[in-house]
This record gives structure tokens, C-alpha cells and sequence, in this order.
């Protein structure tokens, strides 16, 4: 399904045709109800690709699509000894709660079953898979992220193909004082103040919303300290850039 910059911007949940569904774009009130950090690794598992894997493993996985590694890594995690990648899977659980409020997700062999008191059973499965990834990539601004190579072994225990996945980002996630992540609330804290807002207010806004007026009010701070400068005759500035240009192309 095609989503536009309105769609994202009205905050409206996003339809899931291929699975008749809807997909809730989170906010940071939602994400509070996890934890930043079950958020980030959760997310970073539901949005899994080969594309992250090293060329080597890639070539082993040739046969294999996105989902199916998906689903041997969730499938085994209870089966294997590695605590990452089970807290990564329980993670991942949890955002799918949040994603889709009031439906609880189950990790089956076909896929994960998502169940709802009076409503019929949804899944997220091979069909569907990749529509479900270009929607959460769009509302949680995946794109604008960056990956690094991960190991994986398919001869191993089947979950453990996430063991190194990410590795800085686990480090620094596991590291000490870096336990405590603080992306989002800190964003919320920033932009109530610059905008004049309530806290609350913003902790509604949805991570595009978020997303999108940072920037706009970085350009438009931007134009302002220039054009101030340039009355009181100051030279030898870069012109600043146009603050209501297109931010989203």
C-alpha cells in the first residue's frame, strides 16, 4: 500500500490490507509502556533482512526469504541458550502489542498469529511479511537508520543467528551507564520546549510528527539567526536554506 506524507503526518493508523489489519504509528506514550529499549531491539528484529547478514551467510541463505530466517530465529530462541537473542525475540513481542493494540501476537510455525477476543485470528506471515515491514519502516523512520554486516550460522541452533547482530548497538545497549536509553524522551523533552508546548502534548506526537517538526524547526531557527544576522550587517554567511522546503523527498 502506498503511504503519502499526509497520511504520516495526520498521525491516522495504517491500513495492513494483505493482512486486514491496522497499524497503530507509535508515539513516545506508547513506547513508554515498553521501554525505549525493548523498543530498539524489538523494532530492529521485525524489520529483519538478509541485506544485514554478511555476504557469506547471505550466500548460505540464497534459498531462504527475510521471513523464514525471521521466523527460525523467533522459533528457536526458547531453545537455545543465548539470552540476547531470547531478549530480542520477547522484545520483538512486545512492540508487536503496541503496533497492534488489543490483538496478542503468538509465534507459530506458520508465522505469528495475532488474537483478539471476538475477532477472527490475523497473521503476519510469508505473503504478507514484506508489506507489514514497508509500513513500520515508513512510521519509525527505519530508513533513516543504518545497519552494519552480522554473522550468522545456519548450522547452529536456529535462533543464534542473531548472536552478533548489531554488535556496537548491543554493546552499547548492554554497556553499564548506556543500559539507560533515552532517545525519544528526550526528543519529546526538546521539542515541548522549543515549540512552547505541554509535555504531554508531545509525547502524543507520533515518532513522524516527531520526526518532521525537529527538522522544520531546526530550519526555520536556522533562516531566523540568518536573516537577523544579515540586518545587523553581518557577511560571509552560507546563505541558510529555505525552511519550508520539501523535508520529506
Amino acid at each position: 500500500m502506498f503511504i503519502d506524507d499526509l497520511m504520516l503526518l495526520s498521525g491516522h493508523d495504517i491500513p495492513f490490507p494483505e493482512a486486514e489489519l491496522m497499524i497503530h504509528p507509535l508515539t513516545p506514550d506508547d513506547i513508554a509502556y515498553i521501554t525505549e529499549k525493548n523498543y530498539f531491539l524489538g523494532i530492529d528484529l521485525l524489520n529483519f533482512s538478509k541485506d544485514k547478514l554478511t555476504e557469506v551467510d547471505r550466500s548460505r541463505l540464497e534459498s531462504k526469504s527475510d521471513f523464514e530466517v525471521l521466523m527460525s530465529i523467533m522459533m528457536g530462541a526458547a531453545h537455545q541458550p543465548d539470552t540476547d537473542i531470547q531478549e530480542r525475540v520477547e522484545a520483538a513481542m512486545l512492540v508487536l502489542t503496541i503496533l497492534f493494540p488489543g490483538w496478542t501476537p503468538e509465534i507459530q510455525p506458520a508465522g505469528i498469529i495475532l488474537t483478539k477476543p471476538n475477532e477472527m485470528p490475523k497473521s503476519l506471515n510469508m505473503m504478507n511479511y514484506d508489506a507489514f515491514k514497508a509500513i513500520i519502516q515508513e512510521i519509525c523512520l527505519l530508513n533513516k537508520q543504518t545497519g552494519q554486516q552480522v554473522s550468522y550460522n545456519p548450522s547452529g541452533p536456529k535462533a543464534r543467528a542473531l548472536a552478533e547482530k548489531f554488535k556496537k548497538r548491543r554493546e552499547k545497549l548492554n554497556n553499564g551507564k548506556a543500559e539507560k536509553i533515552s532517545i525519544y524522551s528526550r526528543y519529546a523533552s526538546i521539542l515541548a520546549v522549543a515549540l512552547h508546548l505541554p509535555l504531554d502534548t508531545v509525547m502524543h506526537y507520533t515518532l513522524y510528527q516527531i520526526d518532521d517538526q525537529l527538522e522544520r524547526y531546526n530550519l526555520n531557527d536556522a533562516w531566523q539567526h540568518y536573516f537577523a544576522a544579515k540586518m545587523t550587517g553581518a557577511t560571509g554567511m552560507d546563505e541558510a536554506e529555505n525552511w519550508m522546503k520539501d523535508i520529506h523527498s
